[in-house]
């Protein structure tokens, strides 16, 4: 969960990068240098959630290269794809933004399928999870894409990246039993303390 948020920061990256909202850490002004500060708390906890060690004992099937193959094209595409939305939800309804997504999603999913020649068939009793999780995604989604109107996309997505992780972490760990490694404290410390600066 806490890589899944990491696409944040990638998108935070890109926001300052592609599309001017330098001013948002602008070390000129008190407001600008803690931004900045939170930023670049953002990236070395990334980082550390990035090494080896951070994962060990986590879990036994946990192959770290292989982890580390698919989870870095993840945190990239969806980053760009996350920064790439704050400069259209001026343009098209933020419902509208998300049905257009989804859209692509869906057409997307259908390609790999048909390519990895994967079955599509979905049994019964999981059909009301899955959609209960479109649901709260979705849901989720358009809140925050709202959000965007009215706040740089540094804010949102910083908020998220740890926002998120707060909530579901411990319920992961009390609840679904999942094991939280004591390196993962300090870069999660880290990321709570960027939110702060960042806010």
């Amino acid at each position: 969960m806490l890589m899944n948020k990491t696409m944040n920061g990638v998108s935070i990256f890109f926001l300052v990068l592609l599309f001017g909202e330098f001013t948002i850490i602008d070390p000129r002004t008190h407001k600008g240098l803690l931004h900045l500060v939170g930023l670049c708390l953002i990236f070395i906890a990334i980082y550390l959630l990035y090494h080896k060690k951070t994962h060990e004992g986590s879990e036994a099937s946990f192959n770290y290269k292989e982890w580390v193959k698919w989870i870095t094209p993840f945190v990239v595409i969806i980053g760009i794809g996350q920064a790439i939305v704050k400069p259209l939800v001026f343009h098209y309804d933020p419902l509208l933004l998300l049905s257009l997504q989804y859209l692509g999603s869906f057409l997307t999913m259908i390609f790999l399928c048909l390519y990895q020649k994967a079955g599509i068939i979905v049994k019964k009793k999981y059909i009301l999870g899955g959609l209960s999780t479109g649901i709260f995604s979705s849901i989720g989604v358009a809140v925050m894409y709202t959000s965007l109107v009215y706040a740089s996309g540094t804010q949102i997505f910083a908020i998220a990246a740890i926002g998120v992780p707060v909530i579901t972490i411990p319920a992961a760990v009390f609840i679904f039993k999942e094991r939280f490694t004591k390196r993962m404290i300090f870069p999660f410390i880290l990321a709570m303390v960027s939110i702060f600066l960042l806010g």
